[in-house]
C-alpha cells in the first residue's frame, strides 16, 4: 500500500523547469553591460575629468607659480597627475607624481606661448632641481640647485653643456663666475655690465645672449 494515499496517478512525473528564452537571457546580459558600462564611466569621469588640481602642489610653488599655471586644468593618468596649459598654443605642463611625493617633478614650461618648449625642469622630494633650455628641439644650457628653496640657496649654470658650471648664483644672492677652475665674485654693475677680480685686476664682464661671461 502506497504511505501516501492522496498522490496521483501522475505525481511521480516532476513539472517541467521553465527556463528563459535567448532573447530574455540577452536582453538581460545587455542591460547588465550597459548598466556596468554607465558605472565605469561616471567613475572614470570622476577621476580623470579636467579639474583644478593646483592644490596639490607646494605652497612654495604655487606661490610664485606663472600665469598659465594658476589657470590651468589637470588630469590624473596612472599614478601621475598631468596639469596643462589652457590654450592650444601654449606647451606648458606640470607632471607630479598622485600619491607619492619622493618621485621626481617634471615641468615644461613654453614662456613665449608659440607652442614649443622653451625650458625642462626636473625637481625630486628634496627641491634638488635641474632645469634644461630647449631650443629646436636640442638642450642649450642647464643649471642645477642642490635645493632650490633653502635659505642660502645656490644655483649653478652650465652655459656651454660641457659639463663644468661656469656661473653661480648665491648663497645670499651673490653672482661668481668660474675663472681658471677657480670661483671669483662678480660685481653688477647694471645693464648686463659687470666686473670680476683675477688676481687682483678688474676685468670688465658682460651678460650677453642669457650667459655672462668676461667681456673679450
Amino acid at each position: 500500500m502506497d504511505a501516501n494515499p492522496f498522490k496521483g496517478p501522475d505525481a511521480s512525473i516532476e513539472p517541467p523547469v521553465r527556463r528563459a528564452s535567448i532573447w530574455s537571457r540577452l536582453m538581460w546580459f545587455a542591460l547588465g553591460f550597459i548598466a556596468s558600462f554607465v558605472i565605469w564611466s561616471f567613475v572614470n569621469y570622476r577621476m580623470y575629468s579636467a579639474r583644478d588640481y593646483t592644490q596639490g602642489i607646494p605652497v612654495e610653488i604655487r606661490e610664485g607659480a606663472p600665469d598659465w599655471l594658476k589657470k590651468a586644468k589637470g588630469r590624473r593618468v596612472g599614478l601621475f597627475t598631468i596639469i596643462a596649459a589652457d590654450g592650444p598654443n601654449k606647451a606648458s605642463a606640470h607632471v607630479f607624481p598622485t600619491q607619492t611625493k619622493r618621485s621626481p617633478q617634471v615641468a615644461f614650461e613654453d614662456v613665449n606661448s608659440d607652442g614649443q618648449v622653451d625650458s625642462l625642469v626636473v625637481t625630486d622630494s628634496k627641491h634638488r632641481t635641474f632645469e634644461f633650455a630647449v631650443a629646436d628641439g636640442a638642450f642649450q644650457t642647464y643649471n642645477y640647485a642642490p635645493d632650490l628653496f633653502a635659505i642660502d640657496s645656490v644655483t649653478f649654470f652650465d652655459y656651454d653643456m660641457d659639463g663644468r658650471f661656469d656661473f653661480r648664483v648665491g648663497p645670499g644672492g651673490r653672482y661668481a663666475l668660474l675663472v681658471d677652475s677657480q670661483w671669483h665674485d662678480l660685481v653688477s654693475e647694471g645693464g648686463g655690465k659687470g666686473r670680476v677680480e683675477v688676481n687682483g685686476i678688474w676685468v670688465p664682464a658682460e651678460y650677453a645672449n642669457g650667459a655672462w661671461q668676461l667681456k673679450k
